[in-house]
């Protein structure tokens, strides 16, 4: 037996025992986030980008009242930061005084910390992994093509259900984006997007 052949064989052995499992753990249905706030760039991208403004898309499956997983598209608008003496470091000249755009697509898994069942509060947490797609804004001339490197994003989320499926919350994530030293600066950029949104829940 193939190892693919035994895969599928094991996950499909797991959405049997999920849906033959108690009516307590079945799934606690889908979810749909809108948000929008600022973008706040910090260590490398701080000194090439000032702060700008974010918003996004997420879905999301809650398993279990406390578990589930999500996906996610967020993006992030910077504007360019005016050159002050010397430029950083190994950054491509052509990226200095640009507008930069970040596109992040990622899933994760949340953790819920807080039961619903007794409280209309809520605190979540969630990490995964994703992709980064960097753009650049401004003349064409010289201006650096656009690249996509791998991400990884961790958040934190602060709710109150305001009806049986709709609540509003306050959100914080932290997206850390793997670059080249030779063109970015660093081998790494970060930033941290604080949103405001609501979310509805179907099932």
């Amino acid at each position: 037996m193939s190892r693919i052949t035994r895969r599928l064989i094991l996950a499909a052995a797991g959405c049997l025992l999920l849906a033959a499992a108690p009516a307590a753990t079945h799934a606690q249905g889908f979810r749909v986030d809108l948000y929008a706030g600022g973008a706040f760039p910090t260590g490398s991208l701080h000194d090439l980008t000032r702060v700008g403004f974010s918003g996004g898309l997420g879905f999301g499956y809650l398993f279990t009242r406390r578990v589930g997983v999500r996906a996610d598209f967020a993006a992030e608008w910077l504007s360019a930061e005016p050159p002050v003496g010397s430029p950083p470091d190994d950054v491509d000249e052509n990226i200095l005084g640009r507008d930069i755009n970040l596109y992040h697509y990622d899933a994760s898994i949340v953790i819920n910390a807080t039961d619903p069942r007794r409280t209309n509060w809520h605190v979540a947490i969630d990490a995964g992994a994703g992709v980064t797609t960097i753009q650049f804004r401004g003349d064409e001339t010289d201006r650096p093509d656009a690249a996509t490197r791998f991400s990884v994003p961790v958040g934190i989320a602060f709710g109150y259900r305001v009806a049986e499926t709709i609540d509003v919350f306050v959100r914080g994530r932290w997206y850390l984006v793997f670059t080249d030293q030779s063109r970015f600066g660093g081998t790494t950029w970060a930033s941290f997007p604080i949103w405001a949104g609501f979310g509805i829940r179907a099932g």
